[in-house]
Parts: C-alpha cells; structure tokens; sequence
C-alpha cells in the first residue's frame, strides 16, 4: 500500500530545520501538484522541485530521469484531463550552466516532515499578488498522479503534504474568536494568541468494509455515483460522532447495500493524504438475506462479484485495492485473518 516505502520511511513528528540542497519542495495549486514538464512529458517521471544551494534561495530542478517514473497509460484512464497547465506566481531562471531554477524566498517555505533523513518542506504563496502564467518548463499536474510514481516513498511523500497542505490553506484565522492563528513552535499546531483556541491537523476516520457470502465465496463490488473515480470500489463511510469503527462498518453497510453483517474481522489501516483520511479496513460476513438494495444517490452499481474474477486488482497502493486482491488470493480464510503492520524502523 501507499505507506509500504521499506526501506525508506516517512519521519512525521515536526522537528523544524532549514532547508537545504536537495531537499523536495511541494507546491500544490486547488488539487494540482507542481512538477518539471520535460520530465514529465519526456521520461514519463514526477520531477518535484529540490531546494538549491543558489544566491538567490531560489528553487533548483536537476534532470534526473530515473526519479519518480510515472505509469502515463494508467494515469490518463483514471484522470480527467490528467496534464493541466496553470497559473502560478513565480518565474524561471537560468543560471549560467543552464540549470533551471524557480526563484521562491526561503521566508514562504513550511517545514513538513523528513523522508528518512531528507526534509520535505511546503510553498505557501504569497497572498494578495497576482497569479502570473506558468512559466515554460514547469506545469501542474493532478495530485492524483502521485498514485501512479514507481518510487512509492514520493507517493507517500506528495499524499501526505497535500493533505498537511488543506490544513494550512484552511486553517489561518480562530474559528472561536476570527484572530489570526500562530504556528506552534514545538509541535504541529496552530494556536489563537487572543483566546488559546487550539488547531491540529484535520484526521478524518473512514471503513473500507469487503462484505463476503461465504457459501457462494463472493464479495459485495461498488461503483461510485457521479465520481471522477469509476473503478470497482468496496463499500467505504466516515465515522460519525458517538460511534465505534464496527458500528461504522454496521450503518455503512445497511445504509449502501441493505445488507446485515457479522464476524466483523479488522484488516489493516492506511493513511489517505488525498482526501484527509484514516482509513480503517474490515472484512465482514453476511447476515441473513444476500439482496442487495443499493443506495442510488452514492452508488452507480452494488453487485455480487464471485472471487475469481477479482485477479488483477491490487494495485500496490489503496487498501481497497489491496483487501479485493486478499480476498482473491485467500478467499474465506480473510474472515478470520491475522492482522499486521508496518514496524517504524526507528
């Protein structure tokens, strides 16, 4: 899944540094991600920009082609005009050996966390200036083709600013007393300095549930109603206040398909930095009655799907995707599957 990078691995407690050469800048525009066009269009590579040892503080881009290869083929038949060229406010500059540079004060730089020992920081734009045109060699594309790099560590990387990025973006003033919020200096927090208020990043808790017949060995498969993503998904809810994970399974289940569960069994969690998520992943059996009566107004399709039709589906990313291709190589025997994790090697 996204969060499997061994060797590497994602350092997330907030221990602020100064950036330097070589470290990776994330700038996200709406849910875009700036990268380098030549190797995005030529080496099918994701190329962020890296921190450069200049004069000017400016932002430095070395062609690397073996960094970060993109499956372009996968990406276009999930996304939606997936190269998307965009306004942003700054310029290139060459230095004397040619060497591309996108010039950013190191004033307007967050520090965000470390991929192993290399320190990842986050653009913030300067507010009220005027958004010039994207300088050639630089583009946007979606964040969501960050799913799609080779090197999952910049996977992991990119998903997990983009979701600290929605935090900053949203989070600038005191939502009990409208001042304006200050940055913690010994954790990742804001505080409000006229009232106390204070702001941790936003976490929101969701189930991935893999409903399972086990007389007939098949699984309940979904697709999403009027959702850019049309692949087969499995039946997912946030938690809601006052419950726990089961009873989210529980709700989630009824409210999508109209079916009951029992042997409730928990799989694995995951990160989800694209949407602000913990995903929590369970496979359920069936209780009673295998009607389905799908939801319509969140489900296109809700549909029995035998186990043998399900090769092919892990994609090495999403739990999702993950738990159907368990459920293909297991079969009932994910009812009553141990759980494991992935041990932080520190």
């Amino acid at each position: 899944m996204i969060q499997d990078i061994a060797p590497d691995f994602l350092r997330n407690e907030y221990e602020p540094c100064e950036p330097r050469p070589g470290d990776w800048i994330f700038w996200f525009r709406g849910k875009d991600v700036l990268v380098q066009k030549a190797a995005f269009e030529d080496e099918k590579c994701l190329t962020f920009p890296e921190y450069g040892e200049t004069e000017s503080n400016s932002i430095s881009v070395q062609n690397r082609s073996e960094r970060n290869r993109v499956d372009r083929k996968k990406m276009n038949q999930e996304c939606k005009n997936p190269i998307v060229e965009d306004d942003f406010n700054g310029f290139l500059h060459r230095n004397c050996e040619g060497t591309e540079q996108l010039r950013i004060l190191q004033g307007n730089l967050q520090y965000l966390f470390r991929m192993r020992d290399q320190a990842c920081f986050l653009y913030q734009e300067p507010e009220g200036e005027t958004k010039s045109e994207c300088p050639e060699g630089w583009l946007f594309v979606p964040v969501r083709s960050l799913r799609f790099v080779d090197q999952k560590s910049a996977c992991m990387a990119g998903a997990t600013a983009y979701h600290l990025w929605q935090w900053y973006r949203d989070n600038r003033f005191c939502g009990r007393c409208s001042n304006m919020l200050m940055h913690g200096e010994k954790e990742r927090m804001f505080f409000c300095p006229h009232c106390g208020n204070m702001v941790f990043p936003k976490i929101a808790p969701a189930v991935i549930v893999a409903v399972i017949d086990p007389e007939k060995e098949q699984i309940v498969m979904t697709k999403y109603a009027d959702r850019a993503f049309k692949k087969y998904a499995l039946i997912a809810g946030f938690t809601e206040i006052g419950e726990t994970a089961e009873q989210t399974v529980e709700r989630e289940v009824m409210e999508e398909v109209g079916l009951s569960v029992k042997n409730i069994t928990y799989y694995k969690s995951q990160p989800w930095g694209f949407d602000s998520n913990l995903l929590m992943g369970f496979f359920a059996e069936l209780s009673g009655s295998n009607l389905i009566t799908r939801e319509e107004k969140e489900l296109s399709v809700a549909e029995w799907m035998p186990r043998e039709q399900l090769a092919d589906m892990d994609d090495g990313i999403s739990l999702t995707r993950e738990m159907m291709g368990e459920f293909y190589r297991c079969g009932n025997a994910v009812l009553s599957m141990p759980t494991d994790y992935q041990k932080f090697p520190y």
